[in-house]
Formats: structure tokens, sequence, C-alpha cells
């Protein structure tokens, strides 16, 4: 197969934006990883906002292997979550990880026993989906905005997003539900 750099850059350049829209859809987004979770996997993986694997699951950036190395994201996504270090041996040999040693190096956020996977991140699902939408998806963005940002920066992308909200009779209904000892019942508005 042969691939020329300029036909290989855009087809590159049109995964980014696809991952880019799964990276940045408003509502959060669970990986569900049970089996194999290699290359662009685990490259799409570093797009959602949580991930949860099964206890044998594997992971890694294999790509060394066939003298490429991982160019949808994952040198660009992984460090938010690892070690460079960590990182750069796992990019630079090609090794497999399993789920116990992706978590402790920040791949995943939880590890499940097998078969438990859909179940687990279902179960995070509606936890999110209880809490205020508006909360949740506004946080997301804010999160995705300011990684990366020098701190005054940050803070000041931070306030203006919270301000934002002090507005929104989803908040009135969650300040008035906590006063009141009950859920909130909230509109998306």
């Amino acid at each position: 197969m042969e691939l020329k750099p300029e036909s290989a850059k855009r087809r590159l350049t049109r995964t980014h934006q696809i991952y880019s829209i799964i990276e940045n859809f408003e509502w959060p987004v669970i990986a569900a990883i049970h089996g194999y979770c290699l290359g662009g996997g685990l490259e799409l993986a570093l797009c959602c906002d949580i991930r949860y694997a099964e206890e044998s699951a594997k992971l890694g950036f294999p790509e060394v292997n066939l003298s490429i190395f991982p160019g949808n994201g994952g040198t660009q996504r992984a460090p938010f979550g690892m070690t460079l270090g960590k990182l750069k041996e796992l990019v630079y040999t090609g090794a497999l990880i399993d789920a116990e040693e992706a978590s402790k190096c920040g791949l995943l956020e939880k590890v499940v026993p097998n078969g438990q996977v859909i179940s687990a991140a279902m179960e995070l699902a509606s936890r999110i989906a209880d809490r205020g939408p508006l909360g949740v998806a506004t946080a997301k963005k804010v999160l995705n905005r300011t990684r990366g940002l020098p701190l005054p920066a940050g803070l000041d992308l931070e306030s203006d997003f919270w301000s934002r909200l002090t507005d929104t009779k989803d908040m009135k209904e969650g300040a008035l539900a906590f006063l009141e000892k009950r859920k909130p019942n909230y509109q998306g508005e």
C-alpha cells in the first residue's frame, strides 16, 4: 500500500476532525473497553471524557511495529492522563499493557470485572444524567477549553462560563431543591 505524504496528511486531518467531534460532543462520552484497545482504537478512547475497561482488556500504541507512531491524537491527548515518560515508553516500544497498569498510569478511570463494563458505564451515565444538564455540559466545555492554558486565562474562562449559569432556571431549581431537601427537576433551561 503506497500512500503519498499529501494524501496521508489529508486523511489524518479528516480523522482528527472526526475524533474532535467525539471529544467536543456536548454531553460526556464514556468509553466501555472490552478486549483489545490498540492504536487508533485507544486514540479514539482518549477522545472520550471517561474510560472504563474490563480487567482483561489490553491497551497500547503498537504503531511503531509498522514504523509509524500514534497520529490520531495519541501523542497529544494521552499526556494529560499520564506522565510523559510512561507515554514515551509505550509509544517507543509498542508494548501492550493490561487494564490495571493502564489505570495506574492514568489512561483509565476504572477497571471492572469481565462482563461488567457496559453496566458500569451505564450506571455512571445514569448518575451523570441525574445532574443539572447545563452544569454538566458547561463543565465539559470549560474542562476541554482550559486544558493547557495558563492559570489566569483558565480562571477567566471558567468564571465567564460559571457566571452565565447563574441566570438559568436550572440553577435556580437546583438551589431551591437543595434548600427544600428534594431532588431537583431540571429542564435544561
